[in-house]
């Protein structure tokens, strides 16, 4: 997949194959990524980043 797409979380465009990741066919950059695998549990951040993979999670449901 080398199409462009925005970041669930920044809204940045990129390309999922090179600039970020795809998962079920939302995009994460690789910025946002980085700052999900380095936040902390205790971070209020933490939440933030739960949250929008639940979102990709529960659209397997529909």
């Amino acid at each position: 997949m080398n199409k462009t797409a925005a970041c669930i979380y920044c809204k940045k465009l990129g390309k999922a194959q090179r600039d970020g990741i795809n998962i079920l066919g939302n995009f994460i950059c690789s910025t946002c990524e980085e700052k999900m695998i380095n936040t902390k549990c205790c971070s209020t951040n933490y939440i933030y980043y739960i949250n929008g993979l639940k979102k990709i999670w529960r659209c397997l449901g529909d």
